[in-house]
């Protein structure tokens, strides 16, 4: 009987070790707070020296983790969402994106021309009854 519980709590703590460890081979593993400072500088063509960070730090939305990278240089501010495991820029607040928002809320959309089919001449409605 003493035989049976030793081998049945070795087995035990045989699973417990193996659960605990396919846990953490399947984390992924983040760039980290430098590499995403980095793609963020390199985004907006800024020398490390230019910057002034106001914001770094990971965060999370939608069960994803991304680094959210926010600084000023030059007089200019930016803002980028990193993703902490691929380094691939998942949105961005930049001088260039608010200029090309601002120039389309500016210019008027182009009215649409009437299609030859809804032109009077075309239509029978239109068109005079021709008599005999």
């Amino acid at each position: 009987m003493k035989k049976r519980i030793g081998i049945l709590g070795t087995a035990l703590l045989a699973l417990t070790l193996t659960a605990c460890g396919s846990g953490a081979a399947g984390q992924a593993q983040y760039i980290g707070l430098d590499a995403a400072k980095a793609v963020a500088l390199e985004a907006a063509g800024v020398q490390e020296g230019e910057a002034t960070f106001s914001t770094t730090g990971l965060d999370k939305q939608n069960g994803m983790d991304f680094y959210a990278v926010d600084f000023t240089a030059n007089g200019e501010h930016y803002e980028y969402d990193i993703d902490a495991v691929t380094g691939v820029i998942i949105d961005s607040d930049t001088p260039e994106t608010r200029a090309a928002a601002a120039g389309e809320a500016a210019s008027p959309a182009p009215e649409a021309s009437p299609s030859p089919s809804a032109s009077p001449q075309s239509s029978p409605a239109a068109s005079p009854a021709s008599t005999p």
